[in-house]
């Protein structure tokens, strides 16, 4: 008698591996659903993260034409510069050689 109640609160303390089984099985399709929503949403972010990634491209592609471009400019304006240096230099030797001419003709006629 004794071992039969012991049985019993065994039986009812501790399910059998049939209930464990079935336990285990919806605990697993739960965890699995779970895995698969956590994939999914991993999935969705790397798209977006991809798709981002590619505007960023297109972006930098862009800067850099604009930058091209620009360098293009900068060439072009410096070179502008020097000549207008290279005009300004004419102009201020040309003003001072009538100075000097009127100078040589002042002391050479002595």
């Amino acid at each position: 008698m004794n071992s039969s109640w012991m049985y019993r609160w065994y039986d009812d303390r501790w399910p059998d591996a049939t209930s464990n089984a079935s336990l285990n099985s919806a605990a697993g399709q739960q965890l699995l659903r779970a895995l698969q929503e956590a994939q999914a949403q991993q999935a969705q972010t790397i798209a977006q993260q991809a798709q981002t990634i590619a505007q960023q491209a297109q972006i930098i592609a862009q800067l850099q034409a604009t930058i091209a471009q620009r360098a293009q400019i900068i060439a072009q304006l410096q070179a502008t510069i020097a000549q207008l240096q290279r005009d300004i230099k004419a102009l201020q030797v040309a003003q001072q050689a009538p100075r000097w001419r009127g100078l040589l003709r002042l002391f050479s006629c002595c």
